[in-house]
Formats: C-alpha cells, structure tokens, sequence
C-alpha cells in the first residue's frame, strides 16, 4: 500500500515540487536553501474497522541555525499541516482506487492554491512570518491553554537571536523562565525530591537569566557567542545535507 500512494503522491505533485526546485528524496521532496531545510510529505493511516485513509500533507522546515542529524532529518516534523491549515480532513475509501487519487488530487489543488502564502518560505526570517501567520491561523477559535503561556518554544528563541529580533528573544526568554521555574517548583514540592533534576532546571534557569540579561545589557560578547554557534551550525548542516541529498 505505501508504495502505491507514494507513487500517486508524487503522480499529482512531482511536476509542482520540480518547478519550484524541489527533488525526490527518500520518502519525500526537499529543498535547501542557505539556512533551512524544506521538506513536503504525504501522510497517512488506515483505519481498519472503517477500511478508510486518512491523509495529510505536511511541509515542515528545519533551520539549520540548529545541531540537525540526518539520520532522521526525514522523519518529519508537523510544522504545517495542510489538514490543519485549511479546515478540511482527507479520507478516502482503501478500496477504492479512484477514490484515493481523487482525495489525494483534491489535497495537491488545496497545497498549490496555498503555497505562496504558507509553503514558500526560503530563509529563516520567512519561515518565522509564515509560522506564526500559520499558529495564529489554527488556533482561531481555539480555548487558550494558559499553561503554556503563549510560549511559541525553545526554538524560536534561537531564531529571534538569529535574525536580531532581541526585543521578541527577551519576551520568549521570559515566558520560558516562568515554566521553567514553575516546573522546579512543583519537583520542590513532589516526593521524593529529585535533587538531579532540580539542579538541571537551576542550571537552564542561570543559562537563559544570563542570555536576558546580555540582551538588556547589550553585551556583544556573549550574543557574539550565540551567534557564532548558529552560523557554525549553517555551515556544518549544510555539508551534511548536500551530500545526503546526493
């Protein structure tokens, strides 16, 4: 079955992907551009006791700002989820050939319609405008988790500071210093007390205080570090990659 619906995915999507120079590789196509990685999937699952597929196309982005592996580069990240993105599921029928390429048909007219406005992301600076059009977009109509404190993830700090956005960097930084201390307060709090742990959380709480504060102080030197990390990361995943895509 999988070989089969990997073949009319990329029936449907090989000659758009090829247009906007994307390659097959492995079990999807990907792209990469100088500091980030695109991939675009097609997912599945069978639903025995109805005898139906369940699809979804994902488009997840890797920014190479990061330590990446290649070996499961390709597992696939939800980054966006066109199911997600547009409001509608795909099923179809397993028994029915026609009915499979028609669902997948229908989901390759859905992505093309919404590529430019989501899927076209050629840097890290587009994916951050597009991920957080994409955030706002699915959680419309959705109860607010207060929990997570509008947090969009570790990630995300990096980013900013990758691209000199300090303002929004210190405000990430802030909401993940509350969960983080949040976190150390309830192990305070739990029996038996798991003094490792705790001294981990201490750890990341003066790692992240330091970086807040090098950011309202200014001090170059300590963001220079940072961002010296990241562009050694761009630089090394970038080999990796060109010779994975091979």
């Amino acid at each position: 079955m999988g070989d089969c619906l990997k073949n009319l995915f990329v029936q449907q999507f090989d000659a758009f992907m090829a247009e906007h120079g994307y390659k097959q590789n492995i079990n999807c196509f990907s792209k990469l551009y100088n500091d980030i990685f695109a991939r675009v999937y097609l997912f599945y699952h069978y639903d025995k006791n109805h005898d139906e597929l369940q699809f979804d196309v994902i488009h997840s982005f890797t920014p190479l700002i990061f330590e990446i592996d290649t070996k499961c580069i390709c597992d696939g990240d939800d980054d966006f989820s066109l199911s997600r993105l547009s409001g509608e599921e795909y099923i179809a029928d397993a028994t029915d050939k026609s009915d499979v390429t028609n669902c997948i048909s229908r989901m390759f007219s859905k992505y093309s319609e919404l590529y430019e406005s989501f899927f076209s992301a050629k840097s890290v600076s587009e994916y951050l405008d597009k991920y957080l059009m994409y955030d706002k977009l699915i959680c419309l109509g959705k109860e607010k988790i207060e929990e997570t404190n509008d947090f969009l993830g570790l990630d995300f700090i990096y980013i900013y500071l990758y691209l000199k956005e300090y303002n929004s960097a210190e405000n990430e930084i802030e909401k993940y210093l509350k969960m983080l201390n949040d976190d150390m307060n309830d192990l305070i709090n739990s029996a038996p007390v798991n003094y490792d742990r705790i001294r981990e959380y201490e750890t990341d709480i003066s790692y992240f205080k330091n970086l807040k504060n090098a950011i309202l102080s200014d001090n170059v030197n300590v963001l220079k570090i940072e961002a010296d990390k990241m562009k050694d990361n761009i630089k090394i995943n970038q080999t990796k990659l060109k010779k994975f895509m091979r």
